[in-house]
């Protein structure tokens, strides 16, 4: 795993190879198939791991979060390291461009957001909701392969502040404070060295 990682961050995903992992792990191909069947399930795990991250993250740093926070969270921070590197935008996009990966993503946010929803405030148990997650996420898609592609003529704090809107309007929360909320969790990622995968960020 750390050893496609370190690939995808020199290569980008399309121009890494199972080969190059296999040479660079000092594995056998029986080693690795016994485990994947190819670079697009190890990629998976990947972006798994680095979602599951990014939560763990946001309990660390996010004092008596709102429900918005908690939330929003692991998308902010997508844009936020996706303004740092090119490259990271660019795997961020390819994730969100591919099914398989995108159901797993799906699963782990709806498992976040269920767990973190103690007001009720959405009805987590609904194939509504299940349909508004992946608005959410389908939309992060496009925003993430916009930041790939270069400099952006929106400022960072913007797109951030376009992704906390879309949660609002998908989940039809209040927007009092939203300002304020953005604020607070910008300063959480921006202010403390958050770990993901392994990379420091």
């Amino acid at each position: 795993m750390d050893v496609s990682v370190e690939l995808f961050l020199e290569n980008g995903y399309d121009r890494t190879t199972t080969r190059q992992i296999l040479q660079r792990a000092d594995i056998l191909n029986g080693s690795l198939y016994n485990i994947y069947h190819g670079k697009e399930e190890i990629f998976a795990d990947i972006i798994s791991e680095a979602l599951n991250d990014s939560v763990r993250e946001s309990e660390k740093y996010l004092d008596n979060p709102t429900f918005l926070d908690k939330v929003g969270f692991p998308l902010i921070l997508m844009i936020y390291i996706s303004f740092r590197s090119q490259r990271l935008a660019e795997l961020l996009a390819v994730a969100h461009s591919k099914w398989d990966i995108m159901l797993r993503i799906l699963d782990i946010m709806m498992k976040w957001v269920e767990d973190n929803d103690v007001d009720g405030i959405v009805d987590t148990g609904s194939e509504e909701f299940k349909v508004r997650m992946y608005m959410c996420l389908g939309a992060m898609g496009n925003i993430l392969e916009a930041i790939s592609r270069g400099p952006s003529t929106i400022s960072e704090r913007n797109m951030i502040m376009t992704v906390i809107r879309m949660l609002l309007d998908v989940f039809e929360l209040p927007t009092d404070g939203v300002e304020e909320r953005v604020d607070t969790i910008y300063r959480a990622i921006s202010g403390n060295d958050i770990v993901i995968c392994g990379i420091h960020l």
